[in-house]
């Protein structure tokens, strides 16, 4: 069902799609208005799928409106008596357009269209749902977030080089002479090796004073990063994506989610994690075109939307 909102400056059109909407059962009205600058505070509150919006109003015009009340979860359609502001309203991605006296037939025709369109959203919005454990982003924006939902503060930013160098290679006892040389190499041996030290010891302190549920263990002469209760990392689950898996909708959610944020610590400038971004990227690749691939067969909306995110993000036409 869609959860729609209709606003129309001229009472008697309000009341008439009133009606129709009622009458048709994939609808939901959940609010109604006359005044734009009404709708605009109030239509946000109202978690709407669909708002069917008049173009000609007073105080504020319908394209106006519909900029400042699009998000990437619901539609726009306008109603319109003017053919002049069809290539306008498209460009604000509006999903249809009906021209006036709009008849229950009309409703009808683009029914379709709406909930497929509703449908797609639900499967591209990613990544939305906050989990209720611990959170480590690593795809586009570095962040580490506890139970509380507190954002962990790094006393250093080398400190949370370690945290990120030590993640990507979860389980692992990485030997602290290599740890030295990957994030102190112009530092000589013994001053690079105080400095894994250092800050080891402020990371430890870092995850402690957080409650952050992971441990640092040294096991010989190397470091281990060990979870010590359930923490959700985009790295982790993307990481264990496998092509060949049957299960399609985990795999899209994962891979959009990547499209979305971004490729492996963008955002920092860290030397020895090149190579891993590049190597996650192919893969992220090889995915998407397995997803294309299956939804050219199962649902064009869909593929269509794929092919747009995979030549946005690596400038290729597709096969």
């Amino acid at each position: 069902m869609l959860r729609t909102i209709i606003i129309e400056d001229e009472i008697h059109i309000l009341n008439m799609m009133n009606y129709f909407m009622n009458e048709n059962k994939h609808y939901k009205l959940v609010g109604t208005f006359s005044n734009p600058l009404e709708a605009l505070k109030e239509a946000p509150l109202l978690n709407a799928d669909v708002l069917f919006i008049d173009i000609e109003m007073p105080m504020m015009n319908g394209i106006e409106l519909a900029k400042r009340l699009k998000t990437e979860e619901n539609q726009i359609v306008f109603t319109t008596a003017y053919e002049q502001y069809a290539l306008e309203a498209f460009r604000i991605q509006a999903t249809d357009y009906l021209l006036k006296p709009v008849t229950p037939e009309d409703i009808t025709a683009i029914t379709n269209k709406l909930m497929k369109i509703k449908e797609v959203n639900r499967l591209m919005q990613v990544g939305k749902t906050k989990p209720n454990f611990p959170l480590i982003q690593c795809f586009g924006t570095f962040k580490v977030i506890n139970y509380e939902n507190t954002l962990l503060k790094w006393p250093t930013r080398k400190t949370e080089e370690l945290f990120a160098y030590l993640l990507t290679h979860q389980q692992q006892s990485i030997n602290k002479w290599r740890i030295a040389d990957m994030l102190w190499p112009e530092k000589d041996g013994e001053k690079a090796l105080h400095s894994v030290h250092n800050t080891v010891y402020l990371l430890k302190k870092t995850l402690k004073e957080y409650n952050f549920p992971i441990r640092i263990d040294m096991i010989h002469d190397g470091y281990t990063l060990l979870f010590e209760q359930p923490i959700f990392s985009d790295f982790y689950s993307f990481q264990q994506l496998d092509a060949n898996t049957e299960l399609i909708e985990p795999l899209l959610n994962i891979t959009n989610q990547y499209s979305l944020s971004g490729s492996l610590f963008s955002d920092k400038d860290y030397s020895w994690s090149i190579m891993l971004r590049e190597e996650l990227n192919m893969k992220h690749k090889e995915l998407l075109r397995k997803l294309i691939t299956y939804y050219t067969e199962q649902d064009t909306q869909v593929a269509t939307m794929l092919e747009k995110t995979y030549m946005r993000l690596y400038k290729l036409e597709l096969e």
